[in-house]
């Protein structure tokens, strides 16, 4: 398993990239396992700030506290190397988006498991 600790900003820039991934199931498979560590819940959602953004047909979202939606998730390694796969590929992230939550990420994801203890 892979520890992935998330921002609010983080939780809601990876399930709107995920959310626009094309392909076969194979490559949408290990991203939908993600999202069911990742996505906002129905109540969460209720308080989110929606309002338009700065550019047409863009939406702006704010937390309702600082820490709102932060959260730490366990994923498993082989969707935690899609998702690095992915994230490493697109072609849609900016270098705002790698250097304030991609790259964190993508670096948090290929650390080491750390060997479980054995028991004596």
């Amino acid at each position: 398993m892979k520890n992935l600790t998330l921002s609010f900003s983080s939780r809601l820039r990876l399930n709107l990239l995920i959310d626009a991934i094309p392909g076969p199931l194979g490559r949408i498979r290990p991203m939908l396992e993600v999202m069911k560590h990742t996505a906002f819940t129905e109540e969460e959602i209720a308080q989110v700030k929606q309002s338009p953004g700065d550019a047409p047909g863009t939406t702006r979202y704010e937390a309702p506290t600082p820490d709102f939606g932060n959260k730490a998730v366990q994923i498993e390694e082989a969707d935690a190397a899609a998702l690095v796969r992915e994230l490493e590929s697109s072609t849609s992230l900016t270098a705002f988006d790698m250097r304030t939550w991609a790259l964190p990420m993508i670096e948090e994801l290929k650390k080491p498991v750390a060997p479980k203890p054995r028991k004596k």
